[in-house]
């Protein structure tokens, strides 16, 4: 016979919840909160929803899924784009209001009904006040039963609930009831009393809906309480590659629909270590490909100074490259702090690190960037992304055609083949995400691609996990794991619930039933593994194909179980193999360590083993210092009377004498050894203060000597250069004026000026000569090795 399973409640409803996430019902209730938001303010823009939706329901939601989601709401024609803010159209604002009317009309019913059953039950006349405080505490009871308990409260009302339910119902209705004066309280109790067995369908009607409602806001998440309780035995431990595309975004220099679900994801991480365990890291290669943009961001963005007007204008025109319009975007969100993007790129290192995204430091064991089989990837990909291309063009409908250099396949192919060889070295099977903790993250539906491709072929028909998965889908999965960004999950609950927020029927799922019951059938009540079961899709889809058969719901979960078992052995062996190789390098390791200490710091060893001997030896004596005083006395005794016999008790005390004498030797002989080392030390710290005083001498002697040549250096070029300038402006130095001067200098005494130039001319070669001989003797290496080796060292420096 099975055993019964021991779920708590909480287990159910951590459970319950995780279904309604995996069958995707949060993005329907986001957008409930939306519509009814905008429809309450007439129009509202992201941040406008996300404050509003705070304000009245106390819940945070993330700015990239209220992006998603009014963006998926204008595909369905539900909302239209006025500049900067939403408004529901014309068609979905007359079904938001029918469905609201339609829940006011049904609490008004229901109020009626309530006050008529309520006067019935009392022995005196009620007035409408005394009716509405009453209604207002039925209301309030039944919405807390709906918090506790769900969709179930609707059953727990009845009169099959369990004991662990009647006594929570009892103890909210104790809280309810003590809000009311005795009289009123009877008929309350009178009311609850016979609710199951009097209840009418408008009232089954209205628990219905509360149902729906109920469900609707827990798609959100857990409490706070519950994702603790299942972070507990869900450890989350993921090394997570980024391409460089997520770190453009993440630095915000290129703009991309995905960079609101990049800083929501950095700030889950950052704000949830509780929660889970997330590295962030890239490869050396990543930031290389990162730093290559420089040149392109400097041609690419001009760093003008431009108006708000300007920059709003340039936006709306669509005619800018992703890099400016991310730049132009950051001007007017900051208008006096915005940085180039080569500026901030130069800063990438520490900005990334400021957002918890660290390099990876030392290679990836496994990749092999020169290989054979590496060279075989490269070409792999290329053809891949080739033929892709091709098909872009053929079929045209696919998209426009994208183009990578080799180094950009060549950065691809590593960065997949690193994060494949982290898991193959972590054991990891790799087929259900839950069993993975190594994965990468990208923009680049282009590699997403090719790595779903490059899987089904290398794994064929057996289940894979890809290798990179986009920053929503990473969210999504986080979702599934956080609690509801709400400051108070009870008041959010019940103030959603008790508004028209959600209205109309809301799409059930009984899947977590179907698993509960084959669980139960089998006899399982390990919370991780039911947990883990159904966050698995793949295992939710195996359920709802199975059905009702619990012979193929049993062979399939046993299945599922030595799956558990196998990985399980194989990491535990994996990680003893890992354990004893880590003891056997740390052994290794400890002995070449000690060994290099001895070798490097041999005399600070033998000082320290010395001082332990003295310090020993110390000890020694004075454990035996009342025996050696004795002995002394007694040795001085004899001296003053040769004759008398020292009187010796046995042949003991003359070893002890020994022995101490021994000690005396060593003790002498220790600190002798000291005081030697210290010496040693003492004239060794004096000889290398003496050598770097002596090296500080010879630079500063050299230093000077060049200075002296330098000032008559200064000399002859101020004579050059004024003779030069003298020369120039004075005199015709062309070749032809030269030649007929020196020919006709006798027939003609007019040119006789020409001899000054001359001579001019001779006096500026011979102070070049001048600089070129101070300087080739000044400044010559072996002249200044000689004058080195020649200069006279003070004697206390020798």
């Amino acid at each position: 016979m099975a055993k019964q399973m021991k779920v708590t409640r909480n287990t159910e409803r951590i459970i319950e919840v995780l279904d309604l996430l995996n069958n995707e019902q949060r993005p329907s209730t986001i957008n409930s909160y939306i519509i009814y938001v905008i429809s309450s303010s007439r129009e509202a823009s992201l941040k406008d929803i996300i404050e509003l939706t705070q304000v009245e329901f106390d819940i945070n939601l993330e700015i990239s899924e209220v992006s998603d989601a009014v963006n998926q709401l204008m595909k369905d024609g539900q909302l239209v784009l006025l500049g900067e803010k939403y408004k529901l159209t014309e068609a979905a604002n007359e079904a938001h209001a029918k469905r609201v009317a339609a829940s006011e009309q049904q609490e008004e019913q229901l109020r009626e009904r309530f006050y008529e059953k309520a006067s019935s039950l009392s022995e005196i006349k009620l007035t409408d006040e005394e009716l509405q405080k009453i209604f207002k505490e039925f209301k309030g009871y039944i919405h807390e039963n709906f918090f506790y308990y769900g969709k179930s409260a609707i059953a727990i009302l009845g009169k099959d609930s369990s004991e662990n339910a009647s006594l929570t119902t009892q103890q909210l209705f104790r809280l309810s009831s003590d809000k009311l004066p005795t009289k009123l309280k009877k008929v309350f109790y009178r009311y609850i009393e016979n609710l199951t067995e009097n209840s009418s369908e408008l009232e089954l009607a209205y628990y219905e809906s509360l149902a729906d409602r109920a469900e609707q806001f827990f798609a959100l998440g857990l409490s706070k309480e519950l994702a603790q309780e299942l972070a507990s035995f869900q450890e989350i431990d993921w090394k997570v590659f980024v391409d460089t595309n997520f770190l453009l975004s993440a630095l915000k220099i290129r703009e991309n629909t995905m960079n609101p679900a990049v800083d929501s994801l950095l700030k889950i991480i950052e704000e949830n270590k509780e929660y889970f365990k997330i590295k962030l890291t890239y490869l050396r290669s990543t930031y290389k490909e990162l730093t290559q943009f420089r040149p392109v961001l400097n041609g690419l963005v001009h760093s003008q100074k431009l108006t708000d007007n300007q920059i709003k204008a340039a936006l709306q025109s669509g005619n800018l490259d992703s890099f400016t319009e991310a730049y132009y975007r950051l001007q007017l969100a900051h208008p006096q702090g915005a940085q180039h993007p080569s500026v901030i790129l130069d800063q990438a290192s520490f900005i990334l690190r400021s957002k918890k995204i660290e390099i990876h430091n030392g290679a990836i064991k496994g990749v092999d960037t020169e290989s054979e089989v590496f060279s075989d990837l490269i070409s792999d990909y290329s053809k891949y992304y080739a033929l892709m291309n091709e098909a872009r063009i053929e079929k045209q409908q696919l998209g426009e055609v994208r183009y990578k250099d080799t180094p950009q396949i060549e950065h691809d192919v590593e960065l997949r083949e690193s994060i494949l060889c982290e898991r193959d070295k972590n054991g990891e099977t790799a087929t259900h995400f839950q069993d993975c903790k190594t994965f990468g993250l990208t923009l680049d539906f282009g590699l997403i691609a090719y790595d779903k491709y490059a899987g089904r072929r290398d794994n064929g028909n057996e289940l894979f996990i890809p290798a990179f998965f986009t920053p929503i889908y990473l969210l999504k999965k986080l979702y599934k794991l956080l609690p509801v960004q709400s400051d108070d999950y009870r008041k959010a609950f019940l103030s959603s619930i008790a508004s028209p927020v959600f209205s109309g029927s809301h799409a059930k799922s009984e899947v977590s039933q179907s698993a509960l019951a084959v669980f139960n059938a089998i006899g399982i009540d390990d919370l991780s593994f039911m947990t883990k079961s159904l966050t698995s899709k793949i295992f939710l889809d195996e359920i709802k194909k199975i059905g009702s058969d619990i012979e193929k719901a049993t062979v399939f979960i046993e299945s599922e179980i030595s799956k558990e078992l196998r990985q399980k052995g194989q990491k535990e062996a994996r990680l003893a193999k890992e354990l004893k190789d880590k003891q056997d390098i740390l052994i290794k390791t400890t002995s070449e360590y000690s060994s290099t200490l001895q070798d490097n710091s041999a005399l600070n060893d033998k000082k320290t083993l010395l001082e332990q001997q003295v310090d020993a030896l110390t000890k020694g004596l004075k454990a035996t210092k009342k025996a050696q005083d004795r002995l002394q006395g007694m040795l001085i005794k004899a001296a003053s009377n040769p004759q008398q016999q020292i009187p010796f008790s046995n042949e003991q005390d003359k070893q002890e004498i020994d022995r101490l004498k021994d000690i005396v030797r060593q003790k002498e002989e220790a600190e002798s050894a000291l005081a030697k080392q210290k010496l040693d030390e003492q004239l060794k710290t004096e000889k290398e203060k003496k050598e770097t005083d002596k090296e500080t001498y010879i630079q500063n002697a050299v230093k000077k000597w060049q200075w002296d040549s330098i000032k008559h250096l200064l000399i002859a070029l101020a004579v050059l250069l004024i003779l030069t300038i003298y020369s120039l402006s004075r005199y015709n130095w062309s070749f032809k004026a030269l030649i007929d001067a020196m020919r006709d200098i006798n027939n003609n005494p007019d040119l006789a000026f020409t001899l000054p130039s001359i001579f001019t001319l001779l006096l500026f070669t011979f102070n070049l000569f001048l600089v070129q001989k101070f300087y080739s003797r000044h400044y010559n290496h072996s002249n200044i090795k000689a004058f080195r080796e020649l200069l006279p060292i003070p004697k206390h420096l020798k």
